[in-house]
């Protein structure tokens, strides 16, 4: 009985940028290329990076100052995206408002690169449902 050997090569081509889907290196380039982004919103908000998600958690007690905060931390992330010739998907990114049940009741009109963010009563965090009143 003999041993056949045979070579597989995998196509190549040139990426400008980002990192490909699938690769050995993949989630540690993800990670080195994604590690900027709370440097450019900490005064504003606190971040949570997990794999290939971040949830970004502002707090006030003044809703006008919130939606301040808000645009501000949008415009930054969607001018970082562009620097860096990424494209966050939108369908994905919500808001959701936590409060107690005697906060007044605000709308937030959100707007993340000329759309309107969803917001959601509830949201699964790590496995955990919670929502908005954190009940």
């Amino acid at each position: 009985m003999g041993i056949i050997k045979t070579h597989c090569y995998s196509l190549g081509w040139e990426t400008k940028c980002g990192v490909l889907q699938g690769c050995v290196l993949g989630p540690l380039l993800f990670n080195i290329y994604m590690n900027d982004i709370p440097k450019i919103i900490n005064k504003l908000s606190y971040t949570i990076q997990i794999a290939d998600d971040t949830s970004i958690l502002v707090t006030s007690t003044d809703y006008s100052e919130l939606n301040q905060k808000l645009h501000s931390i949008l415009y930054h992330i969607s001018k970082w995206c562009e620097t860096n010739q990424l494209v966050s998907n939108k369908d994905k990114a919500y808001v959701v408002k936590f409060t107690s049940s005697k906060t007044q009741i605000c709308p937030l009109n959100i707007i993340y690169v000329d759309q309107i963010l969803t917001v959601a009563e509830t949201i699964k965090f790590l496995g955990l449902h919670l929502d908005s009143h954190l009940s």
